[in-house]
């Protein structure tokens, strides 16, 4: 605790910057869209640490990603596009190795600003020479294609990682992509039920013993005003099973993870995450396990991070660190256990940092490699205010403690500044 203390204390020192209006010709508007995207792409650079990406899609010119050491919190490379009716890096992920290197690669989503009727696509880049190794284009019709990528283990058996992508939140026919990483072909597509809006969809694990890592979607029941959970089988996404959760709560903090085996059945068990309560239901059934509240939740539909870290209260089970954006008051993180819901610690920095307004403080927590090496997960989570003049900035954070380990922030000319210990 000492050393967070002390780590926090030397953070507090750092200036961001945070130019005025036109005063950077690569960021004219500022620096209010870093942080858009952050990801743990895996081990890049051979070094045994988890590198991650930061993106500035919609303020930075070109829209650039930042590949960034884990170990050592300097810049690897970054990826760079100058296609301003996409937001480049809305979203980004690590995909298994697709080019037969041996090393993973990465996921971009280039969906569209809200002001563009441009059509969204999603890059793949070799995670080792960053070269552009395919791009995915868009089905016909299919809008905000993009605006989440996430990459799956070998779907068809051609031992190469695949792509899920997702579309528009408004959309009433298909929402989720499955496509080939190696090939590029369309595998298939989710449907949405009949009168649910779509929410969310998340790879979880095998509920259907094929072999292959299924899907959860979530949506929101119109009739019935509460949250449905449809999974989908992963191998060709078909429905397998659907369950209405009761919760009546609407929003975007929406995810489904996949969890231990706690019923005995031998299938990973499911971590349904809303904006106030957290439901564990068996895979087999759906049939519900436990359920606790979330620590207090505001009445906002901000997006809330969610990652599991590690096993931070010795029960065995790996627990949880949920993000919980406020926007009227600072948001905070904190850790959970999976086992009992009991709030194993809270990290509440100021209303700002700096000049940085943190009042939207974990709507993404991405897990990361163990930073501070004590047997736990780290993670990174990122403020994000657009339009506010605040600059964006990403925090990596003891998953065992919360305590603060390093910042990220922008800098002049594409510059990334890095406080905090680099090694």
């Amino acid at each position: 605790m000492l050393l967070g203390l002390l780590l926090s204390t030397f953070l507090l020192q750092q200036p961001i910057p945070s130019p005025n209006y036109g005063e950077d010709p690569h960021a004219p508007c500022g620096y209010d869209h870093f942080g858009r995207g952050i990801a743990n792409l895996g081990d890049l650079d051979g070094d045994g640490m988890d590198d991650i990406a930061i993106s500035d899609p919609g303020g930075s010119v070109p829209a650039t990603i930042w590949i960034i050491s884990g170990r050592k919190g300097w810049v690897i490379e970054t990826l760079c596009s100058d296609d301003s009716s996409r937001w480049f890096g809305h979203s980004i992920s690590a995909l298994p190795d697709v080019d037969g290197d041996g090393i993973g690669e990465i996921l971009v989503g280039l969906a569209p600003s809200w002001a563009e009727p441009a059509p969204g696509s999603v890059a793949i880049y070799s995670g080792r020479t960053r070269v552009l190794l395919r791009t995915l284009d868009a089905p016909v019709g299919v809008k905000r294609f993009g605006s989440r990528v996430v990459g799956l283990r070998d779907v068809d058996g051609d031992g190469a990682g695949d792509v899920l992508v997702t579309g528009d939140k408004k959309a009433t026919d298909d929402f989720g992509f499955v496509y080939s990483g190696r090939t590029g072909r369309l595998l298939y597509r989710t449907q949405v039920p009949s009168g649910v809006q779509p929410r969310s969809i998340d790879s979880v694990g095998d509920v259907d013993a094929d072999g292959i890592a299924d899907l959860a979607f979530v949506g929101w029941i119109t009739k019935a005003q509460s949250l449905l959970v449809r999974l989908f089988s992963g191998t060709d996404g078909h429905p397998i099973g659907e369950v209405d959760t009761r919760i009546t709560i609407d929003g975007n903090a929406l995810s489904t993870l996949p969890i231990e085996d706690l019923d005995g059945d031998g299938l990973s068990d499911l971590l349904f995450c809303s904006r106030e309560v957290l439901q564990v239901r068996s895979a087999l059934n759906l049939k519900q396990l436990l359920a606790f509240d979330a620590p207090d939740p505001v009445d906002h539909e901000f997006t809330r991070g969610v990652a599991r870290v590690g096993d931070i209260d010795g029960d065995g089970l790996q627990d949880l660190v949920l993000g919980n954006p406020d926007g009227l008051s600072v948001g905070f993180a904190a850790a959970l256990s999976i086992r009992t819901g009991k709030v194993l610690w809270k990290l509440a920095p100021n209303w700002s940092w700096r000049n940085v307004d943190l009042s939207y403080m974990g709507k993404d927590v991405v897990a990361i490699g163990d930073c501070d090496r004590d047997g736990v997960r780290d993670f990174l989570w990122a403020s994000l205010v657009l339009g506010s003049g605040s600059p964006g900035v990403v925090f990596v954070s003891s998953g065992k403690t919360g305590s603060l380990l390093r910042a990220f922030a922008r800098g002049p000319k594409l510059s990334l500044i890095c406080t905090g210990p680099k090694g």
